[in-house]
């Protein structure tokens, strides 16, 4: 009996404690009205082509219910950005996020119920999307940009149609074109900035193959204009910097040529070709106006040989790269042709094959994660014959792919993709076929 009475004891004795974890002196209780609302400092992250549309995150509070307080950017990053009443935040209408021009952005925000006010601020980084612009010509010849899948024509005179046509975007996202327009035997140089036009240069000029680039918001271009009173293919080679025109070939009666312009602090590299011995082309470099041979094989009158450049590419680091072909004559329609990348002055060969019926011009290059990346194309005498070929150096190995009855363009590389523009109506990204809808020739490829 005794016994029991202690069992019965103990049991009483531990209901209180059993009873407390159902205690409402546990749970919290409502939080009451008006509330301090308290907040800190939040980060987002979204990508660079979003719209208005698109949530970029909502605001996190405590303190306070969600549904007493109102939200406020009250320092917000060139209007960019707004926010609803439930805190949720998003691109302001109209307005764009650019990589190039800012990788994050601060705004802040304030949080209030009645009397009772907190402020946070709020980081929102952007991340970098690939913006694949093509500029080419369409069915009908007449010049067009091609982005990520939308095509638009830009306009030229009645009758007018297009043949080369070059594309540069700055870092604030304005689009840039040149193209040589024609009407039976005339042409002029039309510059678009954001599809409106202005003539540079008319009909007396004769002028071909225009290519550009732009930096810090200046304009940078270069063609070549025929000689008046002369006859082809004796030309001046064009240099225009945001308006102004110099003359590369000042004073001289030459075969010449430019074909690709670039920028590196304030310092302007046109390459191509000027004649140097008998006619002969000679691959050069123009640094502002001092022209530069790139070949390191002497060219003699007893020399069948020359050479051209279609192409430059520099570096973050101000390394320049050139590749060029050195060509022989070493019987009649036959030749030898090498072809060597000048860096910096200093000149290898990444390419040589024999006896071929027709010259290999490397037409576009691209350096990234320690690999240099070259396309170029072999006419065999029709233009939907052509083999081109990707030169992938890495490591000093060299990785050759062929392409079949295509001309290859252009190559970039953005992130770890590697893009390769076809002049038909594709482009391969790391080797997968894309249709490009909409383009007759694509003559020019950038990725921002």
């Amino acid at each position: 009996m005794k016994t029991l009475k202690k069992v019965l004891v103990c049991i009483v004795s531990l209901l209180p404690l059993f009873n407390c974890g159902k205690s409402d002196a546990l749970v919290e209780g409502p939080i009451p009205q008006n509330a301090a609302p308290q907040i800190e400092n939040q980060e987002f992250t979204t990508a660079e082509n979003i719209d208005e549309t698109t949530l970029i995150g909502t605001i996190v509070i405590t303190g306070a219910n969600t549904n007493e307080v109102t939200y406020t950017i009250t320092t917000n990053d060139n209007d960019l950005f707004t926010i609803n009443e439930t805190g949720a935040l998003y691109l302001a209408p109209n307005k764009h996020l650019n990589y190039d021009v800012a990788q994050s952005h601060t705004i802040t925000v304030e949080v209030s119920s009645g009397a009772k006010i907190a402020s946070a601020n709020i980081t929102i980084n952007v991340t970098n999307i690939a913006d694949i612009y093509i500029a080419g010509v369409n069915n009908d010849y007449k010049p067009v940009v091609w982005k990520n899948g939308t095509i638009t024509e830009l306009p030229v005179p009645t009758d007018w149609r297009a043949r080369k046509v070059d594309i540069h975007v700055s870092k604030k996202g304005d689009v840039y074109v040149i193209g040589e327009i024609y009407s039976q035997n005339q042409t002029r140089i039309i510059l678009w900035k954001n599809e409106e036009a202005t003539t540079l240069v008319y009909e007396s000029k004769k002028a071909r193959f225009p290519s550009i680039c732009t930096d810090n918001e200046k304009v940078y271009a270069t063609w070549r204009e025929g000689i008046p009173g002369n006859i082809d293919p004796t030309a001046n080679i064009i240099l225009y910097k945001n308006g102004d025109r110099v003359n590369l070939t000042p004073g001289t009666i030459t075969i010449a040529d430019s074909r690709d312009i670039s920028v590196f602090e304030n310092e302007v590299y046109v390459t191509g070709y000027d004649d140097a011995i008998d006619g002969r082309r000679e691959a050069v470099l123009w640094k502002n106006t001092t022209k530069i041979p790139l070949n390191n094989t002497t060219i003699t009158p007893t020399t069948d040989l020359s050479s051209v450049a279609f192409s430059i590419f520099i570096s973050d680091n101000g390394s320049k790269y050139i590749p060029f072909t050195e060509i022989e004559r070493v019987a009649p329609q036959k030749f030898e042709h090498t072809l060597k990348l000048w860096q910096d002055g200093v000149v290898t060969t990444f390419s040589a094959q024999s006896e071929t019926n027709g010259e290999v011009y490397p037409t576009s290059m691209f350096v990234a994660n320690n690999n240099t990346y070259i396309v170029g194309y072999q006419y065999n005498n029709s233009f939907d014959e052509n083999t081109s070929f990707l030169w992938k150096i890495e490591e000093g190995e060299i990785e050759r792919t062929i392409f079949t009855n295509v001309k290859l363009n252009a190559v970039s590389v953005f992130d770890d993709d590697v893009y390769v523009l076809g002049s038909g109506k594709k482009f391969w990204k790391n080797g997968i076929e894309v249709s490009v809808e909409g383009l007759r020739i694509a003559t020019a490829l950038f990725i921002k």
